[in-house]
C-alpha cells in the first residue's frame, strides 16, 4: 500500500472508526457502518457510588514569611474540588462563609469544635497552609474526621511551583484511598491529535488541563492506537513514519521511541497484557487481518486467530486469561471473546450493523464498544458472556473509542457531538459528561493510563 492509499484510507476511515473499518477498507470486504435495522432501548446502568460523605474545605492559608500569592489557593481548591467531585463519593459544604467561620473558630480555640463542624454537616475536613519562596512551594495538608473525632492523615509537600497541580492530585488520591476508592486524579490519559496537518501522538492529565497537554511524536506521519504499559513506563502505537505500518514504543524512562513490530503489511492495534510481557497485535502479514501475542522484550509471535475473516482490535480481559476482540466471521462487525490460547471463541454482540473497539473495565464486569446501531456510532457496554447490554450514548454526534478509568466507574469517548473529533469522559451510567480537550483538528483514540505504584 502505497503512501498516497494510505492517506485516503485514513481520510476514509478515522481513526475514530476503530481499527476495523481500517482494515476492512484496506482489504476490501467493508460491511455497511450503519444500522440496517433499529435498536431496542435499553436502560441505563447503576452507577457504583453516588455522593456519601461530605468534605468541608476550608479555603488555603499562607504561611509565616511566605510570598503572598493568591492563585496558590485557587488552584488547590480547584483541583481538590474537581478530582474529589469526580470520583461520586464526595460532596461538598455549600456555604462557604459557614467553613470559614468555623475554621476561624477553631483558630481562636487553639482547636477543633468537632460538634461545630457536625452541625455544619461535614464528615470530614480538610485544611492546609502553604508557603511560597520563589520558583519553590510547600504544602501542608491535614485531612480530619468529625465523625471519629481525630487527624486521619497529613501531608507536607516541597516541590517547584509548576507541579501545584500535580501535587494536589497526588493528595487528593490519597484523600480517596482513605475510604477505599481507587484514587485516579493521577491518571493520565494518551490520545491523537491531528492539528498539525498529521496524526500525532499527545499525552494530558485526566482533567484535561491545558498546561498537561504534551506532544510525544514528531514523525510529520500517521499515528495511532497509543497504549499504555501496565506498569506506565511505555506507550506503545502504529505510525506510518517509515513508509509501512509499524509498532513503536515510547519509552518514559529515556525520551526515546524504538522500532517494535514490522511484519509485511499492517501492524496495528496493540494491546498490552496485564503482566507486561506481551502485547496482543493485529497483523495482516496473512493477507487478512488475524490476531496475534507479540513478547514484549523480543517481538516472537504466537498466532491466536485462524479464520478467513478479519479478526483485529484485540483487548485482555483484567485477569489476562482472555481477549475480546472484533471479527466480521459471521457476517457483520461485531465483539467476540476468546481464551488467551485462541480457544472457545464466542460471539457477545449481535445485529446488523458494526461493533468495534472493545475495552475490558478493570473490574472485569463489562466490556464497552462502540457500535453503529442507530445513525452515527454510540457507546454501549456489554457483559463478558453477552447476557446483558446497555446503552451510554444517543444521537450526540458520533461516538467511538471507549477507554477505562482505572477506577471501572468512567470512560473517556471521542465524540463529534460538537463539531470536530474532541474527547470527553462520561461516568458508567452515561452521565455527567465532561469534555476533556478543545484542541484545534480532530483528538481520538483515547487511551487512560493505569494509577502510577503506590
Amino acid at each position: 500500500m502505497n503512501r498516497m492509499s494510505w492517506r485516503f484510507l485514513e481520510r476514509k476511515a478515522g481513526a475514530g472508526l476503530g481499527v476495523f473499518v481500517f482494515l476492512l477498507l484496506a482489504f476490501g470486504f467493508v460491511q455497511s457502518c450503519f444500522a440496517q435495522g433499529s435498536v431496542v432501548e435499553l436502560d441505563i446502568i447503576d452507577k457504583k457510588y453516588t455522593p456519601t460523605l461530605t468534605l468541608a474545605l476550608v479555603p488555603l492559608e499562607r504561611g509565616a514569611e511566605s510570598e503572598d500569592d493568591p492563585t496558590v489557593a485557587e488552584t488547590v481548591e480547584k483541583v481538590l474540588m474537581y478530582d474529589l467531585d469526580f470520583t461520586d463519593y464526595f460532596k461538598f459544604v455549600g456555604n462557604k462563609a459557614w467553613v470559614v467561620e468555623a475554621h476561624q473558630k477553631d483558630k481562636e480555640a487553639g482547636g477543633v469544635n468537632y460538634a461545630e463542624w457536625k452541625r455544619l454537616g461535614a464528615d470530614a475536613i480538610i485544611k492546609g497552609v502553604y508557603r511560597k519562596s520563589g520558583k519553590n512551594l510547600s504544602l501542608d495538608l491535614l485531612l480530619l474526621s468529625v465523625t471519629d473525632q481525630k487527624v486521619l492523615f497529613g501531608k507536607n509537600y516541597s516541590f517547584p511551583a509548576t507541579e501545584l497541580r500535580q501535587v494536589v492530585h497526588m493528595f487528593s488520591d490519597l484523600v480517596a484511598r482513605n475510604w477505599g476508592l481507587t484514587g485516579i486524579a493521577q491518571t493520565r490519559i494518551v490520545f491523537v491529535n491531528s492539528r498539525s496537518g498529521v496524526k500525532e501522538v499527545y499525552l494530558m492529565d485526566y482533567d484535561g488541563h491545558s498546561d498537561s497537554v504534551k506532544r510525544i511524536t514528531y514523525d510529520n506521519n500517521i499515528a495511532l492506537f497509543p497504549a499504555w504499559s501496565p506498569d506506565r513506563t511505555k506507550i506503545s502505537f502504529m505510525s506510518y513514519k517509515n513508509g509501512n505500518p509499524d509498532l513503536y514504543l515510547f519509552d518514559f524512562t529515556t525520551g526515546l521511541v524504538k522500532h517494535f513490530l514490522g511484519q509485511p503489511g499492517m501492524n496495528t492495534a496493540p494491546a498490552w497484557h496485564p503482566n507486561g510481557k506481551s502485547l496482543a497485535v493485529t497483523l495482516s502479514r496473512d493477507g487478512n487481518s488475524e490476531i496475534y501475542v507479540a513478547g514484549a522484550r523480543d517481538s516472537a509471535l504466537t498466532r491466536l486467530t485462524k479464520n478467513p475473516a478479519g479478526d483485529c482490535s484485540p483487548c485482555w480481559s483484567p485477569s489476562g486469561n482472555e481477549l475480546a476482540f472484533t471479527s466480521d466471521r459471521r457476517g457483520y462487525p461485531h465483539v467476540f471473546v476468546m481464551n488467551a490460547d485462541g480457544s472457545n471463541v464466542r460471539q457477545i454482540t449481535t445485529g446488523r450493523w458494526q461493533d468495534d473497539n472493545a475495552s475490558w473495565s478493570p473490574d472485569g464486569r463489562w466490556i464497552a464498544f462502540c457500535s453503529s446501531a442507530g445513525r452515527n456510532f454510540d457507546i454501549f457496554l456489554v457483559t463478558p458472556s453477552g447476557d446483558q447490554i446497555y446503552q451510554l450514548t444517543r444521537g450526540q454526534g458520533s461516538n467511538e473509542s471507549p477507554s477505562w478509568a482505572p477506577d471501572s466507574q468512567h470512560l473517556v469517548f471521542s465524540s463529534t457531538r460538537e463539531g470536530s473529533s474532541q474527547l470527553y469522559v462520561m461516568d458508567i451510567d452515561g452521565q455527567d459528561v465532561r469534555r476533556l480537550t478543545y484542541l484545534a483538528g480532530d483528538n481520538q483514540s483515547p487511551g487512560w493510563s493505569p494509577v502510577p505504584s503506590q
